[in-house]
C-alpha cells in the first residue's frame, strides 16, 4: 500500500484550496472519458487487474489528502477491503456509502463519498469480469478515481507525477491482453509505491503479507469467514479466529 510513500510528501493535509460544486461532483459520475480522452486512452492499455489496483491506489491518494480535515477511517477500511478483493472477490463486504446531505456541497465529505462509491462500483465490475460479462468498468473507475484525486491534490501535485509514472510502469508490465481477468497477473499493492522495483515479480510472500493484515473484527467492510466459505472459499481467509 502507499502509506509509507504518502507519509513522506509535504502538505498533503493542507486546507481546502480547490473548487467544489454540484456540477463538478456530478461530472465524475457521468462520462469523464469524453473530456479526458488522453487519460481514457492510457487506461485502455492496462489489464483489468491493473485498472482495479490503480483505482484503489488513487482512492488512497484522496484519503491521504483529506485525512487531516475529517475522519477518513471508513474510506481506509473500504480501501483495505478492495485490496483484499484483488486476492479473492469474496473478501469484500461491498456496501454503498451514504451520501452526505449538505447544502452547499461539502468539498471534503463529498470527495470521500465519491471515492467510496467508486470503490463499491469497482467491486461490482470485478464480479462481472469474473463472470465473463464483457465490460470496461474497472478501468472506468480508475479513470474517475484518478480525476478525483488529481482535483483535490491540484495541478502540478506529486499525484500527477505519480500517476504518469505509474501508468507507464503498468503499460510495460501489466498490458491489456485478450484474456479473462482470472488469467491476468495479480498486481500487488506494493507495486503502486514508486520505490517498488519495476521488474520485480509478484510472489506468494506479497500475497501472504496482504492477507495476514486483514482483521474482520476491525474492518466492517470485510466479510465473515463463514460467509466466504459458504461461497466456495477454501481454507481460512483470516490469519486468526474472527
Amino acid at each position: 500500500m502507499l502509506e509509507r510513500y504518502l507519509g513522506t510528501l509535504p502538505s498533503l493535509q493542507r486546507p481546502v484550496d480547490y473548487e467544489w460544486t454540484r456540477l463538478l461532483a456530478n461530472s465524475y459520475q457521468a462520462n469523464p472519458g469524453e473530456d479526458h480522452p488522453k487519460l481514457f486512452d492510457a487506461m485502455q492499455l492496462i489489464s483489468q487487474r491493473a485498472g482495479h489496483g490503480l483505482a484503489i491506489a488513487c482512492a488512497e491518494w484522496t484519503a491521504a489528502r483529506l485525512s487531516g480535515l475529517t475522519d477518513v477511517q471508513d474510506l481506509h477500511w473500504r480501501i483495505e477491503s478492495a485490496w483484499a478483493s484483488t486476492l479473492d472477490w469474496r473478501y469484500a463486504n461491498a456496501t454503498a456509502p451514504v451520501p452526505p446531505k449538505t447544502i452547499p456541497p461539502n468539498p471534503v465529505l463529498e470527495p470521500i463519498w465519491l471515492a467510496s462509491l467508486f470503490l463499491n462500483y469497482a467491486h461490482g465490475f470485478l464480479d462481472k469480469s469474473l463472470r465473463h460479462v464483457k465490460n470496461n468498468g474497472l478501468r472506468g473507475m480508475a479513470l474517475r478515481l484518478s480525476l478525483l484525486a488529481s482535483h483535490v491534490h491540484g495541478k502540478g501535485s506529486p499525484f500527477e507525477a505519480w500517476l504518469s509514472s505509474t501508468l507507464r510502469r503498468l503499460h510495460r508490465n501489466f498490458p491489456n491482453r485478450p484474456v479473462f481477468i482470472e488469467q491476468e497477473v495479480l498486481v500487488p499493492p506494493d507495486y503502486f509505491d514508486p520505490a517498488y522495483p519495476d521488474d520485480a515479480k509478484v510472489t506468494q510472500t506479497m500475497v501472504d503479507i496482504l492477507r495476514s493484515g486483514l482483521d474482520r473484527k476491525r474492518n466492517p467492510h470485510l466479510r465473515l469467514a463463514a460467509d466466504m466459505q459458504a461461497d466456495g472459499f477454501e481454507g481460512a481467509p483470516y490469519p486468526g479466529a474472527e
